[in-house]
């Protein structure tokens, strides 16, 4: 540290910055936090407080001793608390100014927005004018909201003053440079809004030769024009501090940053600037190399590699089936439920009895009608249904458990995921017993027969149990298909279709059907519809030529369920012996078809090709 810091007295960081209470603060807490701290310090403090910690911590930086590091990063904590006072009380004043500006804007049409008044300023010059004024009204505003019994705070030492003159004094320029704000040596006590914003600009003098100003710039700043080159730091600080003024309150709802070029540097490297020729960039590369303070790599690395504890893993349970079920509980672990009869049945009672009939009475005599029937109705039949046990164990030795959690995680999702693929192919089993089969060819591309097949099921089974017409039923089919929908859709180019749809798009074509669809990622047993074969080498697969799909009402077929029993880790003296635990979980499920009839139907000689008919001769209108 240099020997002139005994010259200074150590900025006071309150116990409450050095005990880390602000960092986990959140909301009204952080903001309650801010007010205690700030109550009684005005703008002019605050920015006097933030000047002296960032003087502080370069003089610090001069001997990086353990102690003074550890004093850096205290003082580096408090000036995030004092960054975040002033962050919010200009958040504070922005929404004032937006809700002045609102109020006004009510009143701008009477021409007079953009006349000057009577003093003859115009807007931008009441702007320039009332920014010197900012400060007061923050203060007012701090001392509105301060706590009751809030303790005075510690205001600027005039630290930040003290060192800039110091280093005016010991050599050339007046100005303490840091990574952190540039602090001013020149600064008045009672900073304006453009030294305040200049004291901030992180550039250190000398590196930026000179900087030329953008459109955005000359638009505002009377006098200056595109391109022209700005003289000083100072006038750069007032063309970025003008503009923002001439903004503040204008952004749209919503927007909370705004990024404008105002002003574009240009950085002089000197001798060491590359160019075209490759001789002289070697030089410099050469030159570079030979410096001994330049850090370069030099052999292989002599450190153990770290090692990597997560595993990569795609898979994820998918339950479209179960998830799309209606549940019912069943706490006895069976249900007992009436068959539904057929409706035709009833058919038998009915009877048509002309007049002539009537009059010549009932009876088998000529001309006579029969005797009106009457159905008997007999008790109808009465089915269960019993849950059956789907269950799940995995077993791990206790120091694998314990040292090696991401390979436990990765482990047990591997068997949640199996675990839900053999309950989905359990429900399409049960679906897949309880329905018809029905077979339907296929003369076109997918995207033309597969529409077809259930539009004239659907129809078919709305017919045939007497159902309204813009009935919607259940659609279970395979996911591949919808793939090949899109595929079959992308190779017909008979309309000049040229973009692959979405599975979206796909499902909303089969939806506008009056089908509640449902792709099924798993399938039942033996139907080998799912894609699961590992990847080997040799052809890939391609889309199976058969679709098995099943279409029911809703509410066709249920799942039961039972419960649930999960023992969790599970310990006992003979997993003991071998140092072992097993984590086991098993559930109570069932599908019951307690409606009428469901339809599998299999769509056959499946090809997305694109196919489609030939066109027709189009009919000519007679004249008239």
């Amino acid at each position: 540290m240099s020997d002139t810091q005994d010259d200074f007295t150590p900025l006071d960081i309150p116990q409450t910055i050095l005990d880390g209470s602000f960092s986990g603060l959140e909301g009204a807490d952080r903001d309650a936090f801010l007010d205690q701290m700030f109550a009684d310090t005005d703008a002019e403090a605050l920015s006097g407080i933030g000047e002296d910690i960032v003087a502080e911590i370069m003089l610090l930086n001069e001997n990086r001793s353990p102690e003074n590091v550890d004093r850096m990063a205290q003082l580096a904590s408090y000036l995030d608390v004092v960054e975040a006072e002033q962050g919010r009380r200009a958040e504070a004043q922005a929404q004032l100014d937006a809700a002045a500006d609102d109020i006004a804007s009510r009143f701008a049409g009477d021409g007079t927005e953009a006349a000057e008044d009577e003093s003859g300023m115009d807007r931008e010059d009441e702007d320039e004018a009332t920014a010197s004024t900012e400060n007061e009204g923050e203060q007012a505003s701090a001392a509105e909201t301060a706590p009751v019994e809030a303790a005075a705070k510690p205001s600027g030492s005039g630290l930040a003053k003290q060192l800039a003159a110091m280093a005016a004094d010991s050599h050339a320029g007046n100005r303490v440079e840091s990574a952190r704000p540039t602090v001013l040596a020149d600064a008045p006590a009672a900073p304006t809004a453009a030294d305040e914003a200049l004291a901030r600009l992180s550039l250190a003098e000398g590196s930026v030769r000179f900087f030329t100003t953008e459109d955005a710039a000359s638009s505002w700043a009377k006098g200056i024009e595109t391109g022209q080159e700005i003289g000083s730091m100072e006038q750069l600080g007032l063309v970025v501090w003008g503009k923002f003024r001439a903004l503040q309150g204008k952004h749209p709802q919503g927007v909370k940053d705004a990024r404008l070029s105002l002003v574009r540097g240009t950085i002089d490297y000197g001798e060491r600037a590359l160019g075209d020729d490759f001789a002289h960039n070697l030089q410099h590369f050469t030159a570079l190399r030979s410096d001994v303070t330049t850090i370069v790599a030099s052999g292989g690395s002599c450190a153990p590699a770290a090692p990597r504890y997560d595993i990569y893993q795609l898979v994820e349970p998918r339950s479209p089936v179960e998830d799309n079920l209606p549940v019912v509980g069943a706490p006895r672990g069976a249900i007992r439920y009436t068959v539904p009869p057929d409706f035709r049945e009833m058919r038998a009672g009915i009877q048509v009895t002309t007049d002539a009939q009537d009059a010549a009475g009932y009876g088998s005599g000529s001309g006579q009608a029969p005797p009106k029937p009457c159905v008997h109705v007999d008790c109808p039949e009465i089915a269960e249904c019993v849950v059956s046990t789907v269950s799940w164990c995995i077993e791990f030795g206790n120091l694998t458990f314990e040292t090696f959690p991401e390979f436990v995680a990765y482990r047990m999702r591997d068997i949640v995921t199996n675990f839900v693929s053999v309950k989905e192919v359990f429900y399409l089993n049960g679906i897949d017993a309880g329905s018809c089969l029905q077979t339907y060819d296929s003369a076109y591309g997918v995207s033309r027969a597969v529409p077809r097949h259930v539009q004239m099921a659907r129809h078919n089974y709305i017919k045939r149990n007497n159902m309204d017409l813009d009935s919607r039923l259940d659609w279970y089919a395979p996911d591949w298909l919808a793939s090949a929908h899109a595929t079959d859709k992308r190779n017909d180019f008979s309309e000049g279709v040229n973009q692959m749809p979405s599975l979206a798009d796909v499902t909303a074509e089969y939806e506008a059907l009056g089908l509640n669809v449902v792709w099924y990622y798993d399938s039942a047993s033996g139907e080998d519809q799912s894609f699961s074969d590992l990847c080997e080498d040799g052809p890939a697969n391609e889309y199976p030529t058969e679709a098995v799909w099943y279409l029911h009402a809703p509410g066709t077929f249920i799942r039961l369920d039972a419960g649930t029993l999960d023992l969790g880790i599970v310990r006992d003296s003979v997993l003991n012996r071998t140092n072992d635990l097993q984590i086991f979980a098993e559930q109570w499920i069932q599908v019951c078809k307690i409606g009428l009839d469901s339809v599998k139907g299999i769509s056959q000689d499946l090809c997305p090709s694109g196919a489609a008919p030939a066109a027709a001769e189009l009919l000519t209108c007679a004249a008239s």
